[in-house]
């Protein structure tokens, strides 16, 4: 399954898109990337993405938001984190 994630992942990045998060989702984005840094390592701007998506699927505040939706496809199907 994470190596689907990891090849949608990058297939996304490729692409350009425009994402609304409130600022509540961006601090806590933040503090699971900030947590995900390896020590010694903290003051570049990489990440392991396997690590970077496990801390925040376990991460408390986005636990509680797995279900929530948070896009709607231009099927207008919606969408959630899971």
């Amino acid at each position: 399954m994470l190596p689907v994630i990891e090849k949608d992942t990058l297939e996304y990045i490729e692409q350009e898109a425009n994402v609304n998060l409130s600022s509540e989702w961006i601090d806590n984005f933040r503090r699971c990337f900030m947590q995900s840094k390896e020590k010694g390592k903290e003051n570049l701007d990489q990440v392991d993405r396997e690590g970077f998506l496990v801390k925040i699927m376990e991460d408390p505040y986005f636990e509680k938001r797995i279900d929530d939706f948070v896009r709607e496809s231009v099927d207008k199907e919606k969408e959630t984190l899971d």
